[in-house]
């Protein structure tokens, strides 16, 4: 073996063992050899399997469950601190210099070898595939759509909470993650705590359709649920200040809170009072004041030749020709509790 440079300490906290088999044929990759070119770069050296052993050498024949050796069965015992790699991995470090990654080289670890290992990979995808197809059927295919987010960055994924313990549904407006967008609605209802979820979808394809459509069938069903519409939910968790939730016929909303984005109303952004309640002239009477910010976001249905941050805006658009940059002005409360509702600044 020739080597580029001469030995230093790249092995340092690196213990080595062998299965006593990797050298297959070749003389001068004896454990005697192993040892003292493993302690020349800074490593150690084991004759024997012990615990502080972090490297066992070995061939794939070793790793064949008809001819393991009691060192190698012992070896895929340890979970943790010990992988089981290639003669090639010791080797090609020596030539380069420093201690190499073991990917690429691994013949086992935590336990498992790296044929078990892509085998149990390989059968979990198509478990999770096949559970897919299954769902897609009554459902929405997961691997396929994912939950709509608008410009506000809401995501249309609400939960709409029974009056029974447990009753809920989960409504999602899905895009599909291949263009050209097509949407659709799904359902997961849970009749009680513990009750087996039921999947079902919106009228519509399995391949989905029009943004319009899906957005009313969405709409439709929250009103249905919730005795409320879609567009007056942020108004009737207005008139029930400090419940948090919008309350309907059976099943209740909970609007974000916090200042997350609740997403638009009548196809606009509503502004922060809106959002928050507070401030405003006909939450108490009175009026705050309030100072005007321009804030950016990003506006994925808007299309642009613009890319670079031109608008000094803070966000540099990189090569997303699907995206801009577009401009709200919101009223933010300046921090006075004009109402005295007991709410302060923001």
């Amino acid at each position: 073996m020739s080597l580029v440079t001469p030995p230093r300490p790249i092995f340092g906290g690196v213990v080595v063992a062998t299965t006593g088999n990797v050298d297959e044929g070749r003389k001068d990759w004896s454990d005697t050899d192993i040892q003292r070119w493993i302690k020349a770069w800074g490593g150690s050296f084991s004759f024997d399997l012990d615990p502080k052993v972090t490297h066992l050498l070995a061939t794939s024949k070793d790793l064949d469950p008809k001819k393991r050796s009691a060192r190698v069965n012992s070896a895929l015992k340890r979970k943790k601190g010990l992988v089981i790699v290639s003669l090639d991995w010791l080797e090609d470090s020596f030539i380069k210099g420093r201690k190499l990654p073991t990917e690429g080289y691994l013949l086992a670890k935590g336990g498992r070898t790296i044929a078990e290992s892509t085998k149990d990979k390989r059968l979990r995808a198509q478990k999770k595939e096949a559970q897919n197809e299954v769902l897609a059927k009554t459902y929405v295919h997961p691997g396929l759509f994912k939950a709509y987010t608008d410009e506000t960055f809401f995501r249309y994924e609400i939960t709409l909470t029974g009056r029974e313990d447990g009753e809920r549904h989960t409504v999602t407006l899905f895009e599909s993650n291949a263009k050209p967008y097509t949407y659709q609605v799904g359902r997961v209802y849970y009749k009680k705590k513990g009750a087996k979820a039921i999947y079902d979808r919106m009228e519509g394809p399995a391949a989905g359709g029009p943004f319009d459509t899906a957005f009313k069938d969405f709409t439709k069903f929250f009103a249905r649920q919730t005795g409320v519409d879609w567009d007056e939910r942020v108004t009737a968790f207005r008139k029930g200040k400090g419940k948090g939730n919008v309350a309907g016929r059976g099943f209740v909303y909970e609007i974000p809170a916090g200042g997350k984005p609740i997403g638009l109303v009548k196809g606009k952004v509503p502004d922060m009072n809106t959002i928050l309640g507070e401030g405003s002239d006909d939450a108490g009477g009175g009026s705050a004041s309030a100072t005007t910010t321009t804030l950016p976001i990003v506006a994925r249905s808007v299309t642009a030749n613009a890319y670079e941050d031109a608008d000094d805006s803070g966000i540099d658009m990189g090569d997303d020709p699907s995206s801009t940059v577009s401009v709200i002005t919101i009223t933010v409360n300046d921090g006075s509790d004009a109402d005295d509702e007991g709410y302060g600044s923001l």
